[in-house]
């Protein structure tokens, strides 16, 4: 499991993910990217999202690439407005 953390500027901003699988002998292999609506995110909740070709139009290769993500946003709507 990774944890990262980073701050959010505009909360309707899209979180855009590149995965990517580094092997044993450290050969880095893109897996797929995803966007994600910082608004639709449930803090805390666990959910499985496709994964996307490097241009973000058609699926990933492979037999159905996806990730388990949990993630979680803390914002002070009072310093966003």
């Amino acid at each position: 499991m990774k944890i990262f953390t980073f701050t959010v500027k505009d909360i309707s901003s899209i979180l855009e993910l590149t995965v990517y699988d580094e092997d044993h002998d450290h050969k880095v292999e893109f897996l797929g990217k995803l966007a994600v609506p910082l608004l639709n995110i449930r803090n805390g909740e666990k959910r499985w999202f496709a994964l996307k070709d490097k241009k973000m139009r058609a699926r990933a290769k492979g037999n159905y690439p996806q990730i388990l993500l949990e993630m979680s946003v803390i914002w002070n709507p009072l310093k966003a407005a």
